[in-house]
């Protein structure tokens, strides 16, 4: 989870050093250009906040994504767990003090306990 908060706090630090931004002209000419550029470059977005709110919305739905898909992920190994739990104490002869290799060597035959890759 902590991955997944640094994740976050990167991709929004990005979005806002990447945000355009609004640069008066350094030089103010009184006078119009004489030659003006036939072709000037319009620009593709003249209002940055619709820019800047669509970039909001997309990082707000990305970042409920990964919300989702954590708790999703939380949730199946939680079940997963309760499930080898279940499987521990339906298996005879594994008690609290039985070690490890003991159980293993108790649980080979189990179809469940193979599928299961240590």
């Amino acid at each position: 989870m902590e991955a997944l908060t640094l994740m976050l706090a990167l991709a929004l630090a990005l979005t806002l050093t990447l945000t355009p931004t609004s640069d008066p002209d350094p030089d103010p000419d009184p006078d119009p250009d004489p030659d003006p550029d036939p072709d000037p470059d319009p620009d593709p977005d003249p209002d940055p906040i619709p820019f800047l709110l669509r970039r909001r919305l997309y990082f707000d739905e990305l970042v409920g994504r990964a919300a989702d898909r954590a708790a999703k992920e939380e949730k199946r190994r939680a079940r997963a767990a309760e499930a080898f739990r279940d499987m521990l104490r339906a298996t005879k002869g594994v008690d609290v003090d039985t070690t490890w290799d003991d159980a293993s060597v108790l649980l080979a035959s189990d179809r469940d306990y193979q599928a299961v890759s240590l």
